[in-house]
Protein backbone atom coordinates (compact mmCIF):
# COMPACT_ATOMS: atom_id res chain seq x y z
CA UNK A 1 0.00 0.00 0.00
CA UNK A 2 1.19 3.53 -0.94
CA UNK A 3 1.76 6.44 1.49
CA UNK A 4 -0.69 8.88 1.15
CA UNK A 5 1.49 11.69 2.49
CA UNK A 6 -1.15 13.69 3.67
CA UNK A 7 1.21 15.86 5.93
CA UNK A 8 3.27 16.49 3.60
CA UNK A 9 0.28 17.81 0.92
CA UNK A 10 -1.18 20.06 3.82
CA UNK A 11 2.27 21.73 4.74
CA UNK A 12 2.45 22.35 0.83
CA UNK A 13 -0.75 23.42 0.20
CA UNK A 14 -0.04 26.49 3.47
CA UNK A 15 3.72 26.73 3.17
CA UNK A 16 4.99 29.80 0.96
CA UNK A 17 7.22 27.53 -1.03
CA UNK A 18 5.77 26.51 -4.18
CA UNK A 19 5.63 22.81 -5.26
CA UNK A 20 8.58 22.86 -7.50
CA UNK A 21 10.81 23.93 -3.94
CA UNK A 22 9.74 20.83 -2.57
CA UNK A 23 10.73 18.96 -5.54
CA UNK A 24 13.73 20.63 -5.86
CA UNK A 25 14.39 20.01 -2.27
CA UNK A 26 14.10 16.03 -2.55
CA UNK A 27 15.99 16.10 -6.36
CA UNK A 28 12.84 14.90 -8.11
CA UNK A 29 10.70 16.64 -10.62
CA UNK A 30 7.82 18.30 -9.98
CA UNK A 31 5.53 16.19 -12.30
CA UNK A 32 6.96 13.04 -10.06
CA UNK A 33 5.70 15.18 -6.58
CA UNK A 34 2.71 15.62 -7.45
CA UNK A 35 2.07 11.73 -8.73
CA UNK A 36 3.13 11.14 -4.95
CA UNK A 37 0.85 13.44 -3.37
CA UNK A 38 -1.85 11.87 -5.83
CA UNK A 39 -1.13 8.34 -4.27
CA UNK A 40 0.36 7.04 -7.49
CA UNK A 41 4.35 6.98 -6.49
CA UNK A 42 6.76 7.11 -3.68
CA UNK A 43 8.97 9.10 -2.15
CA UNK A 44 12.47 7.17 -0.98
CA UNK A 45 13.66 7.90 2.64
CA UNK A 46 16.64 9.60 1.33
CA UNK A 47 13.91 12.05 -0.82
CA UNK A 48 11.96 12.97 2.02
CA UNK A 49 14.77 13.12 4.53
CA UNK A 50 15.76 15.96 2.23
CA UNK A 51 12.52 17.69 2.58
CA UNK A 52 12.73 17.30 5.96
CA UNK A 53 16.18 19.10 6.23
CA UNK A 54 15.03 22.28 4.38
CA UNK A 55 11.50 23.00 5.68
CA UNK A 56 12.89 21.94 9.70
CA UNK A 57 9.49 19.07 9.33
CA UNK A 58 10.78 15.37 10.99
CA UNK A 59 10.88 13.05 8.69
CA UNK A 60 8.60 11.09 10.77
CA UNK A 61 5.77 13.95 10.35
CA UNK A 62 6.06 13.78 6.34
CA UNK A 63 5.94 10.23 6.10
CA UNK A 64 3.06 9.45 8.96
CA UNK A 65 0.60 7.73 7.08
CA UNK A 66 -2.06 9.12 9.73
CA UNK A 67 -2.96 12.71 9.64
CA UNK A 68 -1.26 14.61 12.62
CA UNK A 69 -3.35 16.98 13.98
CA UNK A 70 -3.40 20.21 16.58
CA UNK A 71 -6.20 18.93 19.83
CA UNK A 72 -7.84 22.09 21.54
CA UNK A 73 -7.69 20.57 24.29
CA UNK A 74 -4.05 20.53 24.83
CA UNK A 75 -2.17 23.57 26.42
CA UNK A 76 0.72 23.74 24.11
CA UNK A 77 -1.60 23.75 21.00
CA UNK A 78 -3.69 26.78 22.31
CA UNK A 79 -0.60 28.43 22.71
CA UNK A 80 0.62 27.92 18.96
CA UNK A 81 -2.59 29.16 17.52
CA UNK A 82 -2.25 32.48 20.18
CA UNK A 83 0.99 33.25 18.42
CA UNK A 84 0.42 33.46 15.63
CA UNK A 85 -2.66 35.31 16.61
CA UNK A 86 -0.10 37.87 17.62
CA UNK A 87 1.50 37.78 14.60
CA UNK A 88 -1.32 38.32 12.60
CA UNK A 89 -2.08 41.51 15.14
CA UNK A 90 1.87 42.43 14.02
CA UNK A 91 0.98 42.00 10.41
CA UNK A 92 -2.48 43.83 10.54
CA UNK A 93 -0.41 47.00 12.47
CA UNK A 94 2.17 47.30 9.39
CA UNK A 95 -0.69 47.14 7.38
CA UNK A 96 -2.49 50.36 9.43
CA UNK A 97 1.45 52.55 8.86
CA UNK A 98 1.22 51.73 4.89
CA UNK A 99 3.39 48.61 4.18
CA UNK A 100 2.36 46.90 1.28
CA UNK A 101 3.51 43.66 2.07
CA UNK A 102 1.60 43.01 5.29
CA UNK A 103 -1.58 44.77 3.03
CA UNK A 104 -0.59 42.07 0.48
CA UNK A 105 -0.68 39.23 3.25
CA UNK A 106 -4.05 40.42 4.90
CA UNK A 107 -5.78 40.43 1.52
CA UNK A 108 -4.96 36.90 -0.11
CA UNK A 109 -3.17 34.67 2.88
CA UNK A 110 -5.06 35.92 6.16
CA UNK A 111 -7.89 34.04 5.00
CA UNK A 112 -5.90 30.65 5.77
CA UNK A 113 -5.08 31.71 9.24
CA UNK A 114 -8.41 32.86 10.06
CA UNK A 115 -10.26 29.58 8.64
CA UNK A 116 -7.57 27.32 10.48
CA UNK A 117 -8.23 29.41 13.90
CA UNK A 118 -11.86 28.72 13.63
CA UNK A 119 -11.84 25.26 13.09
CA UNK A 120 -9.41 25.09 16.10
CA UNK A 121 -11.51 26.61 18.20
CA UNK A 122 -14.61 25.13 16.91
CA UNK A 123 -12.92 21.81 17.80
CA UNK A 124 -12.08 20.34 14.78
CA UNK A 125 -8.93 18.97 12.96
CA UNK A 126 -6.51 21.38 12.12
CA UNK A 127 -3.40 19.20 10.39
CA UNK A 128 0.44 19.92 12.16
CA UNK A 129 1.53 20.67 8.67
CA UNK A 130 -1.05 23.29 8.19
CA UNK A 131 -0.86 24.96 10.76
CA UNK A 132 3.52 25.08 10.13
CA UNK A 133 2.29 26.15 6.81
CA UNK A 134 0.79 29.18 7.93
CA UNK A 135 3.28 29.79 10.86
CA UNK A 136 6.38 29.62 7.83
CA UNK A 137 3.89 32.39 5.64
CA UNK A 138 3.26 34.56 8.54
CA UNK A 139 7.40 34.66 9.35
CA UNK A 140 8.59 34.90 5.85
CA UNK A 141 5.43 38.11 5.63
CA UNK A 142 7.37 39.50 9.03
CA UNK A 143 10.60 39.10 7.23
CA UNK A 144 9.93 41.14 3.67
CA UNK A 145 8.03 43.50 5.51
CA UNK A 146 11.51 44.14 8.04
CA UNK A 147 13.35 44.30 4.30
CA UNK A 148 10.58 46.43 2.93
CA UNK A 149 10.61 49.00 5.64
CA UNK A 150 14.72 49.09 5.69
CA UNK A 151 14.94 50.07 1.79
CA UNK A 152 12.32 53.00 2.81
CA UNK A 153 14.71 54.23 5.50
CA UNK A 154 17.75 53.50 4.23
CA UNK A 155 18.64 55.44 0.80
CA UNK A 156 20.57 53.21 -1.57
CA UNK A 157 24.43 54.99 -2.20
CA UNK A 158 24.49 57.23 -4.47
CA UNK A 159 27.37 59.21 -6.58
CA UNK A 160 28.29 61.74 -4.62
CA UNK A 161 27.92 65.47 -5.52
CA UNK A 162 31.30 67.72 -6.43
Amino acid sequence: MKNNYLNLKYLIQYHPYHISTFAEFAHVTTELLSEVLAGREELTGAELFQISKYTGVPVSVLNCPKLITLNHNRHRHRVMIDKLGVILGDISDCQKKGSHKADTYMKYSRKDFVNMELAFLDNRPVPYTQYLGIRYQMQDTLLYILNEQSRIHNKPRGVKAS
